[in-house]
């Protein structure tokens, strides 16, 4: 092997190295930022789903309020209803 060859193989395999240590750097910063959107998004799932349960109950209630009027009209009753 010439001297100008086992130059050019060491840069090559230094740059190699590097490279492969630069790929390795941002993959783990990928992982980083996948793991915070993950926890961000699993946190905002869990206020939903309590955004939701409060959103059934109110609805709930309303529904009550509409069937104890419709009732108090004598709606479900067959009052009132064209035959």
């Amino acid at each position: 092997m010439t001297p100008e060859l086992i130059g050019i193989l060491s840069v090559g395999a230094a740059l190699m190295v590097g490279l492969g240590g630069l790929t390795l750097a941002l993959w783990r910063d990928v992982g980083r930022r996948i793991e915070r959107l993950d926890q961000r998004l699993s946190a905002d799932i869990r206020d939903l789903r309590g955004d939701v349960r409060d959103l059934d109950r109110r609805l709930a209630r309303v529904e009550g309020v509409i069937e104890g009027l419709a009732y108090a009209n004598g709606r479900d009753r067959g009052e009132g209803r064209a035959a």
